[in-house]
């Protein structure tokens, strides 16, 4: 997918540079570090850490793939700081691996690698684990991708992915789009820049990335098909990822407590019509292990 390498290598990490991004303004932050806290009685403030905390201990060899300017490496590189481990990033863009090996610095023990996801061969029983961090609705061979990344796997090694899986191409369903525009209903006009949730077209969205959600859809079932599945940790974001991605809200507004107060109700409304399957989860975290019985794998390692 070349068109999504140039669209990444000139687009190298701006989708987390605005507090317009749901998951990056404060009030929405603030309540995924609290269900991240929560998932497993943690304690820690990111899903990453959570999961880390129950499953990492015994870690050693760790990739990410689709590591965009490697901000989960660098982390995995301080969280492991005291043990001796292998850290491999793997991304479509150069332009991406090259603003991450720089953040790096020359003491950082991972190792980024330019590889297209979709045709990835990253090794075979490689990896303790595998990270795929808002990386699968940027893939279009997910069959591929998953297959490669259970082979690179070591015998019952784990695949941690935190991810969009809801409509491909952001083509929110009647539900969504019906709750999303009562919730805005109930917001003043002079705080609005428009009153209804977009959806955006899908030929006009594949022209500028052809990467982006483009089978988003599909990446529960196609992980559960090659993967044994562990856990699914709902994150939400099915009304608020709308509401934010249509740019409803005046970014001045959403300063005000009156607005700030709105979204935290939000925040606690979607999770509960998740919790009652009156909603479906949009984002989320998926827990698998490598299925693959590998008896020829002391020979092709």
């Amino acid at each position: 997918m070349s068109g999504a390498a140039d669209y990444w290598d000139e687009h190298a990490g701006e989708h987390l540079s605005s507090k317009l991004h749901w998951e990056v303004y404060p009030t929405t932050a603030m309540f995924q570090a609290k269900l991240a806290s929560q998932t497993w009685s943690s304690n820690e403030d990111t899903f990453a850490g959570a999961f880390l905390t129950k499953y990492g201990q015994e870690f050693r060899s760790m990739a990410s793939i689709c590591c965009g300017t490697g901000i989960l490496e660098r982390w995995l590189d301080e969280r492991y700081r005291w043990r001796k481990v292998k850290i491999d990033g793997y991304d479509i863009s150069e332009g991406s691996l090259k603003i991450a090996r720089g953040l790096a610095g020359p003491s950082s023990r991972v190792q980024y690698r330019q590889s297209d996801a979709n045709q990835m061969n990253i090794g075979n029983g490689v990896y303790d684990v595998v990270f795929a961090h808002g990386a699968l609705h940027h893939v279009e061979n997910l069959e591929h991708c998953l297959e490669a990344t259970d082979r690179a796997l070591k015998h019952g090694g784990l695949f941690y992915v935190n991810d969009y899986i809801g409509p491909s191409r952001f083509q929110w369903t009647s539900v969504q789009t019906q709750l999303a525009n009562e919730f805005l209903a109930g917001i003043p006009d002079e705080y609005l820049a428009r009153r209804d949730i977009f959806k955006v077209d899908p030929t006009e969205l594949a022209e500028m990335d052809p990467s982006e959600a483009v089978r988003a859809g599909e990446i529960e079932a196609a992980v559960r098909e090659q993967f044994d599945v562990l856990e699914v940790i709902p994150r939400g974001g099915t009304l608020l990822a709308p509401i934010f991605g249509s740019g409803c809200i005046k970014a001045e507004a959403l300063e005000l407590p009156e607005i700030i107060d709105k979204i935290e109700w939000l925040c606690e409304e979607e999770m509960r019509l998740i919790g009652t399957e009156k909603l479906v989860s949009d984002h989320a975290v998926i827990i698998a292990r490598a299925r693959r019985r590998r008896l020829w794998g002391w020979f092709s390692t």
